[in-house]
């Protein structure tokens, strides 16, 4: 191979080794609020941080801002039945008893991300018992608020995580049984997630520019970082080359912020 050939394969493997693949998107970006159809495979999508590529699930717009606190998306309650602490302060849940959600997907004051309390049962306790918000409230048993929140989408049945063996967990809703998956703990602020558009049809949907990733103000390894993304229009021209602007701060067009809010964990 001549020192032109190699030096052709070595620019091609580096572009390779940092660029996503197009699409930027396997899912629809902005899915229907609720549930998809059944079971769904969520795919590994991929983005820009600061000019290095991010790997993340989307879980779609089911969480909406506070409306008491629009610098914080709404937060639900989940109930999680615990009979002590591990040595690392981590608690001891009581086996064979679900978590209970207080609203389901789909209801008024769902939100993926929760806070938790913390149930101590008394030793006589059949786990799974309880099955309600109601009657974990009425059976009388301590109840301690925890000062963190959880992201935990609720899913379809059979759902499964692509490229990770995150498992399915059960939950409980008034009674009927729920799946979701755990990413744990994460920020109630938001951050900011870029979006390129030519414009707006006359529905008001945005069109996006194919090929460009979206680009992220942050990354779970930045503090603050939260699993929840207020949307940002970056409105582009056609001679926009999609994926030429990789980091928040080169935007230099019109941006527009909506009232959107996703829920992109980031692996």
């Amino acid at each position: 191979m001549s020192m032109k050939q190699t030096l052709i394969v070595a620019f091609v493997i580096a572009a390779c080794a940092v660029a996503p693949a197009s699409p930027a998107q396997i899912d629809p970006p902005f899915p229907t609020p609720g549930l998809p159809p059944a079971p769904h495979v969520y795919p590994v999508e991929e983005g820009w941080f600061d000019g290095q590529a991010v790997e993340y699930y989307n879980f779609g717009a089911n969480t909406p801002f506070n409306p008491d606190d629009p610098s914080r998306v709404l937060v639900a309650n989940v109930w999680s039945f615990v009979v002590g602490e591990n040595p690392d302060g981590s608690p001891i849940q009581l086996e064979g008893q679900h978590n209970i959600f207080d609203t389901d997907i789909g209801d008024l004051g769902y939100s993926d991300l929760w806070q938790p309390h913390f149930v101590t049962p008394s030793a006589d306790y059949t786990p799974n018992s309880i099955t309600s918000a109601a009657d974990a409230l009425a059976s009388g048993f301590a109840i301690a608020k925890q000062p963190l929140f959880v992201n935990c989408p609720i899913v379809p049945p059979g759902s499964t995580l692509a490229e990770s063996d995150r498992p399915l967990k059960t939950a409980w809703v008034d009674g009927k049984q729920v799946v979701y998956f755990d990413f744990g703990a994460t920020s109630a602020r938001p951050g900011k997630v870029y979006a390129f558009v030519t414009g707006f049809d006359s529905d008001g949907d945005p069109q996006l520019v194919p090929g460009q990733h979206f680009i992220f103000d942050s990354a779970r390894s930045e503090s603050g970082y939260s699993d929840f993304w207020i949307v940002h229009w970056v409105v582009v021209d056609a001679a926009y080359q999609p994926d030429s602007i990789r980091i928040a701060s080169d935007i230099q067009t019109e941006i527009q912020p909506s009232t959107l809010v996703v829920n992109y964990p980031h692996r």
